[in-house]
């Protein structure tokens, strides 16, 4: 099912999918027209990080939590579509575009199912196989309105499909790359996401940095935003995080306080956050790694831990803060004013 939630926060839309084991949130996202012009060389995206300034310091703390019955003004369900073709379990992620609803899961090796906004299905993407429109197993599935494409990476196939949003198949790129879990497409470069995982949970140089780019060759020709923190053992709702923000691509790396926006090689510091409080306590850099270490997942029902979910629209930017004991900070562009809630799920908040 996906619920529409119309908010009292800036007048904005809610999108929720529920399933036996998920639940997630989008926030619905204005469309707005952003041209930028960027002259950098490789060698200076790393002073880039460094030297500017973000766009926005969130700052948040105990004080800023309020209830999610203030924020939810009215909710509508729209119940999908429950014929044989149109069933599908453990929805991975989910896009709105274009008046349909695009879910994705990774079961039976991966398949994308499309509804109307009235839930009606409309066709299914399901291809197994090794033929060039065929995969092996889906990891993850990215769509680019613009262009009207969505990209899906086969990671143990190592090749990227490339469909139309009618779900056509357009061509398929090889990848040497097993550290491949997630593609996006933005224009002239793939940007290939990263994980601890793909090295056995531990960071090496394949995998000390979240993103490698790629041309239309595939060929890598850089990475950005250096890995620190051992991601692999994280309890996450969302393996995306790649997100359109209102002034460019966005990548939210799981464990990291800032969020950073890509522009051609390099990645920006966007967003910061600072949790200014003494209530919540975050998992340490020791935590992270004794779990990769002994193979145990951290899903934060004591401590807490930034996730790789973010939503931004232009008036609203909203981040995930753990799993289990989870929160969203909101931030609003209009008032500059920061607030806190929890949604209610079985396995979110299973506390309260």
């Amino acid at each position: 099912v996906v619920i529409n939630i119309k908010s009292n926060i800036d007048d904005e839309n809610i999108y929720i999918t529920f399933n036996s084991c998920y639940i997630m949130i989008i926030y619905k996202k204005y469309k707005a027209l952003y041209i930028f012009i960027i002259c950098c060389m490789f060698f200076s995206c790393s002073q880039k990080q460094k030297g500017v300034e973000a766009t926005y310091n969130i700052e948040y703390d105990d004080n800023d939590f309020v209830n999610v019955e203030k924020l939810v003004s009215e909710i509508k369900f729209i119940e999908l579509d429950t014929i044989h073709d149109a069933l599908i379990p453990d929805i991975t992620d989910m896009y709105i575009c274009n008046d349909r609803i695009y879910c994705f899961s990774n079961s039976q090796n991966g398949y994308i199912c499309v509804f109307s906004m009235d839930g009606k299905f409309l066709f299914k993407i399901q291809h197994v196989g090794k033929a060039d429109n065929e995969w092996i197993y889906l990891s993850a599935m990215s769509i680019n309105e613009n262009e009207g494409k969505m990209y899906l990476t086969d990671n143990w196939g190592r090749k990227i499909l490339e469909y139309a949003l009618d779900g056509k198949f357009v061509k398929s790129y090889k990848i040497d790359m097993i550290n491949n879990l997630e593609n996006y497409h933005d224009g002239k470069y793939f940007y290939s996401i990263t994980n601890p995982l793909q090295s056995l949970r531990k960071i090496d140089n394949n995998t000390d940095h979240l993103i490698n780019i790629l041309d239309k060759s595939m060929s890598n020709v850089g990475k950005m935003i250096d890995v620190t923190d051992n991601s692999s053992n994280i309890m996450e709702e969302r393996n995306n995080r790649f997100y359109k923000g209102e002034t460019g691509l966005l990548v939210a790396p799981t464990l990291s306080p800032t969020i950073y926006r890509i522009e051609d090689t390099c990645a920006v510091p966007y967003i910061n956050y600072k949790y200014k409080g003494n209530k919540m306590t975050f998992f340490s850099h020791d935590d992270y790694q004794e779990a990769a270490d002994n193979n145990e997942f951290i899903g934060g029902r004591d401590e807490q831990f930034y996730s790789g979910s973010i939503v931004e629209s232009d008036e609203l930017i909203v981040r995930q803060i753990g799993y289990y004991n989870s929160m969203d900070v909101i931030y609003s562009k209009k008032t500059g004013k920061t607030i806190t809630t929890k949604f209610n799920s079985n396995i979110q908040n299973e506390k309260h």
